[in-house]
């Protein structure tokens, strides 16, 4: 975490395990804490979008504002 912004980062690998190159949106969720009665739910807290040719890999980074 850095302190002087508030951010976290996220590191994801992924890979293309198809047969065709493309572009691929990946997606952080996170639970969020409520005092309320109503149960914790999910909210997407960042994304970052790749682009993989078949077979290939790589770490996506996403940065998170806490």
């Amino acid at each position: 975490m850095n302190e002087h912004t508030k951010s976290m980062k996220a590191f994801v690998n992924v890979k293309n395990t198809g047969d065709v190159a493309g572009r691929h949106t990946v997606l952080l969720f996170a639970f969020v804490m409520t005092r309320r009665v109503s149960p914790e739910y999910k909210s997407l807290v960042g994304f970052t979008k790749v682009y993989l040719e078949p077979g290939e890999s790589t770490t996506a980074n996403i940065d998170i504002d806490v």
